[in-house]
C-alpha cells in the first residue's frame, strides 16, 4: 500500500515551490491517494496529510514508510476499509515494533531498485528506471520499469 515513485512533472495547475525542488527524486507515498476511488490522483488538498515523503537518503526510507504506516493510514480516505481492517488486525497479531534489521532490508531493497543517495535527496541510478527484481523461481533477467509523472509503468 507504500510504493516509491518519481516525481518527473509538476501538475498543470502546481505552484508549489517544493514540488519544484522534487522534480527528479525518489519519492514515497500511500497507493491510495497516487490513484484514488475514480481511478485519477487524489490532489493534494484532498489527501490525507502524510501521504507523500521525499526521504534525504536511502537510510531514512524505512521511517517515511513507518511514518505512512502509523500517521497517514488511518486518516486516508482513500485506503477501502477493508484494507484498513487487515492493517490493524496484522498490527494485533505482530509485535508493535519491527523485529531487528528490517531497516537493512529496506536499504538493500531499495539500492537493488537502482536508487542512490545524491546532495538533494534519493534519485535513480538511471534516470526514469527501477529495476524489478524478475519473480522468485524465474529465469526472467531484471525488469527495467519506466515510470511516467503518475507513477505508472510505461512498459
Amino acid at each position: 500500500h507504500v510504493e516509491a515513485f518519481v516525481l518527473t512533472a509538476l501538475p498543470p495547475a502546481s505552484t508549489n515551490e517544493s514540488g519544484a525542488r522534487n522534480l527528479g527524486k525518489v519519492g514515497i507515498r500511500c497507493k491510495h491517494c497516487a490513484v484514488g476511488a475514480a481511478g485519477c490522483p487524489l490532489e493534494g488538498h484532498k489527501r490525507a496529510r502524510g501521504a507523500v515523503f521525499y526521504p534525504k537518503s536511502i537510510r531514512l526510507v524505512y521511517q517515511a514508510v513507518r511514518n505512512l504506516q502509523r500517521f497517514h493510514f488511518a486518516a486516508c480516505h482513500a485506503i477501502p476499509q477493508q484494507v484498513k481492517d487487515e492493517f490493524e488486525s496484522l498490527k494485533k497479531e505482530k509485535r508493535s515494533r519491527s523485529i531487528g534489521d528490517a531497516h537493512l532490508y529496506w536499504e538493500e531493497s531499495c539500492r537493488k531498485m537502482g536508487m542512490v543517495d545524491t546532495e538533494d535527496g534519493i534519485r535513480l541510478q538511471t534516470p526514469g528506471c527501477f529495476v524489478v527484481a524478475a519473480e522468485a523461481g524465474t529465469s526472467e533477467s531484471p525488469v527495467l520499469s519506466f515510470l511516467d509523472a503518475t507513477g505508472a509503468k510505461k512498459n
